[in-house]
């Protein structure tokens, strides 16, 4: 079916046309017709969209400060908490005393699809939070120190 502009209507503008001819109701009186378009986000690749996190210390937990790992916990006043300082405080807020008993879906789902670079220096390796540590502790990119006690001598594998 052509339009007046001559691109081709879409199967919703389609379907409200035919509503809109075949119904004998005022403008008032015809039914609206909702199309649900968060399925075709669902179906996108995470590839298609990206964001910029300016500041990654969100991603920390703000009492330890060591990044976020799932399970993230939170109390009734949304202050968050990673699994570790949840267990250490006996699972009350350290910041309002409350339990911490929820779990924050939201931003673990956040930490599962945030891509963060390797913290070496020379490495450009983009990983997801979630593995940052197990690369980290395989990237050639890693200073190792030597295992003799005596040497002072750092480097990483790369430049062995």
């Amino acid at each position: 079916m052509e339009s007046s502009s001559g691109e081709s209507e879409s199967e919703d503008d389609r379907l409200i046309s035919e509503m809109e001819s075949s119904s004998g109701e005022s403008e008032d009186e015809r039914p609206i017709v909702l199309t649900n378009k968060t399925s075709q986000k669902r179906q996108r690749s995470p590839t298609e969209r990206t964001a910029t996190l300016l500041d990654l210390d969100v991603t920390d937990c703000p009492i330890c400060f060591n990044p976020l790992t799932i399970p993230i916990f939170q109390c009734d006043n949304g202050h968050i908490a990673c699994s570790t300082c949840c267990q250490t405080l006996s699972k009350k807020c350290a910041t309002c005393s409350l339990p911490t008993l929820s779990r924050n879906r939201a931003m673990e789902r956040v930490i599962e699809l945030l891509r963060v670079p390797c913290p070496n220096d020379g490495c450009s390796k983009i990983v997801s939070c979630s593995e940052t540590s197990a690369h980290v502790n395989h990237c050639p990119f890693t200073q190792r120190t030597c295992p003799f006690s005596s040497c002072d001598f750092t480097c990483s594998f790369k430049d062995l």
